[in-house]
């Protein structure tokens, strides 16, 4: 936001099922850089590890992986896998469904910096 970006590859979706809407409206509208305990605090990363103890702490975590049953592990992943490609495929139908509806594209790059007064019909994604 600070550079007039905006944030893509899914993060203004993503991030609120991640962390919630407040946080995330925060951190987006904001700009605001934050430090690995605040980014362990809202449920960004799972652990804050050392420096010095990162590899003894990847190599901990890897062994405990191995040692599971590799068919169960890599069910665990598709499983993950498929259900994040499931919530993108449903994003992407509803983009759809909205420019199908409209006669037109989804939101473009262009129409990100628009005046205020017509930015409304785009948030609630309406026809404008």
């Amino acid at each position: 936001m600070k550079w007039s970006i905006y944030p893509f590859g899914g993060a203004t979706l993503k991030l609120p099922q991640q962390i919630g809407h407040v946080h995330a409206m925060d951190l987006l509208l904001t700009g605001r850089l934050i430090d690995a305990a605040e980014a362990a605090r809202l449920g960004l990363i799972n652990r804050v590890v050392p420096a010095g103890g990162l590899m003894a702490w990847a190599l901990e975590t890897a062994e405990a992986i191995a040692a599971n049953s590799p068919s169960a592990v890599q069910a665990v992943k598709r499983q993950i896998s498929a259900t994040i490609a499931d919530h993108a495929r449903g994003r992407e139908r509803s983009s759809r469904s909205w420019a199908t509806r409209c006669g037109r594209a989804p939101i473009s790059p262009k129409e990100w910096r628009v005046p205020r007064e017509a930015a409304a019909p785009l948030r609630m994604r309406s026809c404008p």
